[in-house]
């Protein structure tokens, strides 16, 4: 799984890649994502497919995030992976924005 991130002040943004949703791949890459900042921003413009498990390990980071004062926001997001959100009803619990500087200004207000 490729990951890359990219710090303005201080949230990161995370671009996830397609092969996000495979389990022991996430566990490992998030724990050190975590580490980095607890105002992260996940950019899925590279994200075609969303499992259970990816859903599970969003809401584990939204969890671990706002119980040490930050939060989690999403970008970019696929019209098929926003299907799968509004369904799960996931979008009411993770602000989602068109763009990463949306979603990084969002963390001001």
């Amino acid at each position: 799984m490729k990951i890359s991130i990219q710090d303005i002040g201080d949230v990161s943004i995370v671009a996830l890649s397609n092969d996000f949703y495979k389990a022991k791949l996430m566990n490992t890459s998030v724990a050190f994502i975590l580490q980095r900042s607890d105002k992260l921003v996940f950019d899925m413009r590279h994200v075609k497919f969303f499992d259970s498990s990816g859903c599970g390990v969003l809401l584990t980071c939204l969890k671990t995030l706002t119980n040490s004062g930050g939060d989690l926001k999403l970008c970019r997001v696929s019209k098929s992976v926003l299907t799968l959100f509004e369904l799960l009803r996931i979008h009411r619990i993770v602000e989602i924005f068109n763009t990463p500087e949306e979603a990084v200004r969002s963390f001001a207000d």
